[in-house]
Protein backbone atom coordinates (compact mmCIF):
# COMPACT_ATOMS: atom_id res chain seq x y z
CA UNK A 1 0.00 0.00 0.00
CA UNK A 2 2.75 2.45 0.93
CA UNK A 3 4.76 1.40 -2.12
CA UNK A 4 1.83 2.32 -4.37
CA UNK A 5 1.59 5.75 -2.76
CA UNK A 6 5.31 6.33 -3.36
CA UNK A 7 4.93 5.32 -7.01
CA UNK A 8 1.98 7.67 -7.47
CA UNK A 9 3.85 10.52 -5.80
CA UNK A 10 6.93 9.90 -7.97
CA UNK A 11 4.78 9.86 -11.11
CA UNK A 12 3.21 13.17 -10.09
CA UNK A 13 6.60 14.77 -9.45
CA UNK A 14 8.00 13.58 -12.79
CA UNK A 15 4.89 14.78 -14.61
CA UNK A 16 5.12 18.20 -12.98
CA UNK A 17 8.80 18.45 -13.92
CA UNK A 18 8.08 17.61 -17.54
CA UNK A 19 5.23 20.11 -17.80
CA UNK A 20 6.76 22.94 -15.80
CA UNK A 21 10.40 22.77 -16.81
CA UNK A 22 11.46 20.35 -19.51
CA UNK A 23 8.81 21.08 -22.14
CA UNK A 24 9.37 24.82 -21.79
CA UNK A 25 13.14 24.54 -22.21
CA UNK A 26 13.62 21.80 -24.80
CA UNK A 27 13.89 22.58 -28.47
CA UNK A 28 10.87 21.65 -30.56
CA UNK A 29 11.33 20.65 -34.20
CA UNK A 30 7.95 22.14 -35.11
CA UNK A 31 9.05 25.49 -33.66
CA UNK A 32 12.20 25.91 -35.75
CA UNK A 33 14.20 24.08 -33.06
CA UNK A 34 13.50 26.79 -30.49
CA UNK A 35 12.03 26.45 -27.01
CA UNK A 36 8.35 27.48 -26.93
CA UNK A 37 8.98 30.72 -25.01
CA UNK A 38 11.73 31.83 -27.39
CA UNK A 39 9.60 30.97 -30.43
CA UNK A 40 6.69 32.98 -29.02
CA UNK A 41 8.98 36.00 -28.52
CA UNK A 42 10.23 35.66 -32.10
CA UNK A 43 6.70 35.48 -33.51
CA UNK A 44 5.55 38.43 -31.39
CA UNK A 45 8.50 40.51 -32.62
CA UNK A 46 7.62 39.66 -36.22
CA UNK A 47 3.96 40.54 -35.65
CA UNK A 48 4.85 43.89 -34.08
CA UNK A 49 7.22 44.72 -36.93
CA UNK A 50 4.60 43.83 -39.57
Amino acid sequence: MIEKAYREQAALIVSEYIQAWYNRKRQHAALEYLPPEEFARKVNKQNIAA
